[in-house]
């Protein structure tokens, strides 16, 4: 226990922290929770991670969707070998045909009126978009790094077996899946 004196510890306690997909490759996971640090507002948050087991390195969507692309701060689109040359330079996120690809299919699986008008599920797309993968090597198009007054706007999108995904996958997408074959 720590003495009162020394504050609270903001609700790290009480995160949740859940591992949706494990292999040899890749790992995925979500945290969750409400943190307060002072302020009007709470941190109410679901973050999704993946990072390259092999690597240990946050999983560089690009190698897996070929719609996942780099663009400088000015909005102008970035070659993918020169922006992994320099990360802190970029912003990764989707193209245009994943988005459309999103829309198209678009079913939230936890709400179905949680991206209602009010959300700006254009916005939310361009710029919230995250992949997570689940057990049995399933792409799962989620929203994650909400700003806290549309955190109610969260859910999963869309989910489907990688191998059912060819046409937006990434030639190297096969070496972090084997379903996907050589």
């Amino acid at each position: 226990m720590m003495p009162d004196v020394a504050g609270t510890l903001a609700g790290y306690p009480d995160e949740t922290v859940e591992v949706s997909y494990l292999s040899p490759t890749l790992m995925s996971w979500t945290e969750s929770g409400s943190l307060f640090c002072g302020g009007a507002h709470p941190d109410n948050h679901i973050e999704a991670y993946t990072i390259d087991v092999k690597t240990g390195q946050p999983l560089d969507l690009s190698h897996i969707l070929k719609g996942w692309v780099a663009h400088d701060f000015d909005g102008k689109r970035v070659p993918p070998e020169e922006a992994r040359t320099r990360p802190s330079d970029v912003i990764w996120g989707p193209d245009a045909d994943v988005i459309a690809f999103v829309k198209a299919h678009l079913k939230p699986q936890s709400d179905p009126d949680a991206l209602d008008e009010s959300c700006g599920v254009d916005d939310l797309l361009a710029n919230n978009l995250a992949v997570r993968f689940d057990k049995g090597a399933v792409l799962t198009f989620t929203l994650t790094a909400l700003p806290n007054v549309i955190a109610a706007c969260w859910t999963d999108l869309y989910s489907a077996p990688v191998a059912d995904l060819k046409d937006l996958l990434a030639p190297e997408a096969k070496d972090y899946f084997p379903v996907l074959g050589n």
